[in-house]
Formats: structure tokens, sequence, C-alpha cells
């Protein structure tokens, strides 16, 4: 979650599902206890416990998780040995609703 806070749309949304208060009046740069507490609360943290295989399908345009991160989870699951598949959409945003996603 604090990785993705530079490189998304929705800042807000960082602080917010993490429980701390957003000011969108001040440059949204998290204390070391909201930084702490984003990690523990993301996936990333929890990755040497994914035993089961995962698909991840990505789009390339996405403004509100960078790819970057769907990219990163991808080499991080691979590395761990786990079966792993991503599928990355190019002209695709969030949502993932082109007719090339159907």
């Amino acid at each position: 979650i604090a990785a993705m806070l530079a490189g998304t749309d929705i800042p807000d949304w960082t602080f917010c599902e993490t429980g701390f208060r957003y000011n969108p009046s001040e440059p949204p740069i998290p204390s070391k206890e909201a930084l702490t507490t984003m990690f523990t609360m993301s996936p990333i943290s929890y990755i040497k416990n994914v035993k089961c295989p995962v698909l991840i399908l990505l789009g390339k345009e996405d403004l509100r998780v960078p790819p970057s991160q769907g990219l990163r989870y991808y080499q991080y699951l691979k590395s761990l040995g786990v079966n792993v598949f991503m599928k990355m959409y190019p002209n695709n945003s969030h949502p993932l609703d082109t007719v090339e996603c159907a």
C-alpha cells in the first residue's frame, strides 16, 4: 500500500484504507507509523504464505494500482516457486473492461 502512494491517482485511499487521516492540503507524506501499518496491511508482507496457484490480471494503463506492483508481486511469487500466471492488458485501466479482457 505504501509503495503505491506516489504512483496512484487516489493517494487518499492509501491513508484511509489503513486508518490514517488524509489532508488534501498537505503533501501525502506518511509517518513512520503509517508506513509500518501500510506495509503490514499489504499483500506483499504475506507473500511467503502463498501456496496456491495465482492468476494476476493487470491493466497496463491502470492509474489506481500501478501495474509495476502486480509485476513485482508476480516476480516475487515466481522466485518463491509459486505457480503463478500473469496477463497484462495493454489498453486497459483498473476495470479491465475491454473486449480483449473477456
